[in-house]
């Protein structure tokens, strides 16, 4: 089931109904409320640090401090969501509603990112332990909901755009000092 983004006058309804105060923007908690009651009927929660991915995306340029979301950004995260969610369900191939190892392998090559079968199972053991899926003592999942991709691809261009921006030649390696690698970690840049 493909999930379509919501007319403008179906998000400005929602945008009201979750902008508590009238403020003209939704905080970071009133986004995740929505994102999560809107979508419960096709995909797990979202959770905070995902949620707080998305509104940085879409807030404002320059925001400081915690990014909100105006009426126009939360149109665009739908469309977003939108659109994401068709490109999850088309390398979905069991219809499992989750994206196995190969599932997930396919779907980075198809963005160009090629990375080995060891780093996906460790993306996707992150994943599912910042999701609070594994528990002690149970087989691991190797696999991931949609929430956990869109978070997982989130990742993945930021990285991309960081070594990108670090590899001034092109060259496709970088060097970096211990300092410049710390400064990139603790900004998550």
């Amino acid at each position: 089931m493909t999930y379509p983004p919501p007319s403008d006058a179906e998000s400005q309804q929602w945008f009201s109904r979750y902008d508590r105060g009238q403020k003209g923007h939704l905080t970071l908690d009133e986004m995740h409320n929505l994102l999560n009651d809107r979508g419960s009927s096709l995909w797990a929660p979202f959770d905070q640090d995902t949620a707080f991915k998305l509104a940085r995306s879409f807030a404002p340029p320059g925001t400081q401090g915690p990014p909100t979301l105006t009426p126009p950004a939360l149109n665009a995260l739908w469309q977003y969501l939108s659109q994401w969610h068709s490109i999850f369900l088309s390398f979905d191939a069991d219809r499992s509603g989750r994206i196995s190892h190969s599932e997930l392998q396919n779907a980075l090559a198809a963005f160009g990112i090629r990375l080995p079968p060891r780093l996906i199972h460790l993306m996707i053991h992150k994943q599912n332990l910042m999701q609070g899926k594994i528990q002690k003592g149970r087989r691991l999942p190797d696999d991931i909901d949609f929430p956990s991709f869109i978070d997982l691809c989130i990742t993945c261009k930021q990285a991309t755009d960081t070594f990108g921006r670090l590899d001034t030649s092109q060259s496709g390696s970088i060097q970096l000092y211990w300092e410049n690698y710390m400064d990139i970690i603790v900004s998550g840049r």
